[in-house]
């Protein structure tokens, strides 16, 4: 009763723009305005010509101010500091007078959000420094995009910049740490569909990359491995197979895993066809034996290894052909020389 004596006595001819009760207090209006319960504590500050309406608490240099007003709803600090969120005597978030966020940590240099999660045993589930979960209750036509994250880091002057790096990310151990990462996932992609439909799933999309020199993946450093479970595709987006070309390969050498290469030829029981029966068979085929046809080819294409195979075994047949070629030549040779033998001897008879 004290209190609201003195309060009606500060507020003096302005009296009448205060309402009071027993748990609500009202400054700049007759009556409360909203809904409250009936044991709600309630105070209400109202600016009678719809201006700013302000509540400061103050500490000395210190001050806050909570305002609302025609140009929206804030937080006011007078002088140059920091506004800080605690929760005990820990202090769980800063912001900053420059704009910068800490939460867990005072943000530095020219960071703007800064999350820090110091976790001393992670949770089963795992942790997280930041989480981005976007559900649409989306249930009828068609909708644009959704982002889980959506970050851009562009140069807007005419400045030079060293780098800009839309996502930069590391992961597995600190520098200074001596523990063990089973996995360690730069990136890690989990494209869904639930009991939906996906038409078209992306692991990595990467939609433009322009400049004087552009790539679309870069890798640093020659003697990291890359692996792909399914099938790659250069030119294509249907490959048929664990890598499939549109296109011309440059490469300086190209190695096959073979089994079977055909020395069999050179076995004792291997059949070779004469080189009249060769013959033969190329007038009525076309090609040679063991040797897919060119209309084959053009609808099948060419197995590389498959064909360095059969080629091979054209070489050691041509081989053995030029061996018995090569015998019989000598046997003829040798009966020439016995018959110049010969008819010399004759001549010299006579």
């Amino acid at each position: 009763m004290l209190i609201t004596n003195v309060l009606v006595a500060q507020w003096g001819e302005n009296s009448t723009s205060v309402f009071t009760s027993k748990t609500k207090l009202v400054v700049g209006s007759t009556s409360l305005q909203g809904n409250y319960g009936a044991n709600d504590g309630v105070l209400q500050i109202i600016s009678p010509s719809s201006n700013y309406s302000f509540l400061t608490l103050k500490s000395g240099s210190k001050s806050l101010s909570i305002g609302s007003g025609p140009y929206g709803n804030a937080f006011y600090l007078p002088s140059n500091e920091s506004f800080n969120f605690s929760y005990g005597a820990d202090n769980v978030m800063n912001i900053n007078p420059n704009g910068s966020i800490g939460i867990g940590g005072n943000p530095f240099g020219g960071i703007k959000t800064y999350i820090f999660q110091g976790e001393t045993t992670a949770p089963s589930y795992g942790s997280a420094a930041l989480f981005a979960f976007n559900s649409i209750s989306h249930t009828s036509g068609e909708q644009s995009k959704i982002r889980g994250i959506w970050s851009l880091s562009l140069n807007n002057k005419s400045g030079v910049l060293n780098e800009s790096i839309g996502i930069d990310v590391g992961a597995g151990n600190e520098s200074s740490a001596t523990g063990t990462v089973k996995n360690a996932y730069g990136i890690n992609v989990d494209v869904q569909k639930g009991n939906g439909i996906v038409n078209n799933g992306y692991g990595v999309f990467i939609k433009r990359v322009q400049g004087t020199n552009t790539y679309g993946i870069y890798q640093q450093g020659d003697t990291t491995k890359n692996y792909f479970a399914g099938n790659v595709g250069i030119g294509t987006n249907t490959p048929d197979t664990k890598l499939a070309v549109n296109g011309n390969i440059h490469a300086k050498e190209v190695k096959v895993d073979l089994i079977g290469w055909p020395d069999y030829v050179f076995y004792d029981d291997y059949k070779l066809l004469s080189l009249s029966e060769l013959e033969e068979y190329i007038n009525e085929n076309g090609h040679l034996p063991n040797v897919p046809n060119a209309k084959e080819v053009e609808q099948e294409g060419l197995e590389l290894g498959e064909m360095s195979k059969i080629q091979q075994e054209k070489i050691e047949e041509l081989t053995l052909y030029v061996i018995d070629q090569n015998k019989a030549i000598e046997k003829q040779r040798k009966e020439i020389e016995e018959l110049k033998v010969l008819v010399k001897t004759l001549l010299e008879k006579k």
